[in-house]
Formats: structure tokens, sequence, C-alpha cells
């Protein structure tokens, strides 16, 4: 009876950690967008209008971490504002 009471309680544990995990599991794949500072819901690459300016509204992206609101200067290429000069013919590089 005492090994069949010790096995019970072993299975319960594992059975509650498979139940966490799978729990954990689901919560990051639930995560599959960005929340606003109300509670919105918004889905990936959607864009948080803040501004006028295209390059200073947020986009939903995903990262290492998660999905999280990045600055579209930062996001976007056309927002870099590198390479103006070259668009415009000149190098940009330093003269010898």
């Amino acid at each position: 009876m005492r090994l069949f009471q010790t096995l019970f309680a072993s299975a319960r544990v594992h059975f509650v950690a498979l139940l966490m995990a799978m729990a954990f599991t689901l919560s990051l794949t639930a995560q599959t967008g960005c929340l606003d500072e109300d509670g919105n819901f918004y889905e990936p690459y959607a864009v948080l209008v803040v501004s006028d300016d295209p390059c200073e509204n947020f986009t939903c992206a995903q990262t290492a971490l998660g999905f999280m609101w990045l600055l579209n200067e930062e996001y976007l290429d056309d927002c870099s504002g590198e390479d103006e000069n070259d668009e415009e013919g000149e190098g940009g590089g330093e003269e010898e």
C-alpha cells in the first residue's frame, strides 16, 4: 500500500509539472502581438500611430524577447537617414 501511495504522489507531482509547463508554453504562444497603454491588442507588424511623422511611430515586431514595440526610426530602413548622401550621388566617404 505504501508503494502505491508513493507512486501516486510522484505521478501527481509529474502531472502538475506537466500542466505548468503546458500553461507556460501556451502563454508564450498566446503573446503573438503587442498591447498599447490602454490594453488594445495589435497583431504582429501593426503600426501604433503616435505622430504624423511615420518615423516617430512604433511597429509591433518580434524580437528574441517576444513581441514588443520598436520605434520606426530604429526599425525601418526608410527612417535611418544614413543613406541620404548616397541617394544624392555623394559617396559619403572621406576624401584622401
